[in-house]
């Protein structure tokens, strides 16, 4: 595996500074509806050769994508390899086999952290994620995030994530007919914070889109560079 010198640094140090500068993107999954209309910003720009855009109110990417593109931007993946890592297998209507996205996204936990990985257990004497680290709800990866290296308030790990949690609620989205939505690109919170609002999560008819009497498997460790 090609290893890239202070790789995680210089990824977490892009998300700080996206997060500074206060950017808004659309988190945008891989709804086949949000690809034909073009929401798909970072998968289309992974289809193409020309060169990655600035984040905007229209660039779609989901959690795991925007750790991507900070790796992008500070030159840590070249699109060949991001093509490999990201790259979903889609028919000309946007749509999918079914077998085959189910296998991709159970590989995508192994892919983001491909070594190393270690368990966040909350306790004070617990192995803890540094500057860099991925940090990931479950081992197929169900959230992704990036360690600051920084302690939150709350005494559990800080985080860069994109996301509409902590900071926005599911919401559909009339305009794109999904739960689609434009949030801060890189919001800062913890992994307490987004633990207790992913257990709250609801959809449309108040059903719980995870079990609180099931606990997350929190895990990190150094990404694929």
């Amino acid at each position: 595996m090609r290893r890239v010198e202070n790789a995680p640094t210089l990824i977490a140090d892009e998300l700080e500074r996206i997060h500074r500068a206060g950017d808004k993107s659309r988190w945008a999954n891989y709804d086949p509806k949000l690809f034909r209309k073009g929401y798909r910003t970072l998968e289309n720009w992974l289809k193409t050769e020309g060169p990655l855009a600035p984040l905007s109110e229209r660039f779609g990417l989901n959690c795991w994508e925007m750790v991507a593109y900070a790796a992008a931007r500070t030159g840590v993946l070249d699109k060949h390899r991001l093509r490999e890592l990201l790259e979903l297998q889609r028919r000309p209507d946007g749509t999918w086999d079914g077998a085959h996205l189910d296998m991709w996204l159970n590989r995508m936990g192994d892919w983001m952290i491909p070594e190393g990985r270690r368990v966040y257990t909350g306790a004070p004497d617990g192995p803890r994620p540094q500057r860099g680290d991925i940090v990931m709800w479950g081992r197929n990866a169900e959230h992704v995030t990036v360690a600051t290296g920084r302690t939150g308030p709350d005494g559990s790990p800080e985080l860069y994530s994109s996301w509409y949690l902590p900071k926005f609620p599911l919401d559909w989205d009339p305009e794109t007919r999904s739960y689609s939505q434009v949030v801060d690109a890189v919001q800062i919170t913890t992994v307490d914070e987004l633990t207790k609002g992913m257990y709250a999560l609801t959809d449309a008819h108040g059903r719980r889109y995870y079990d609180p009497s099931v606990p997350f498997e929190i895990v990190f460790g150094r990404g694929p560079w």
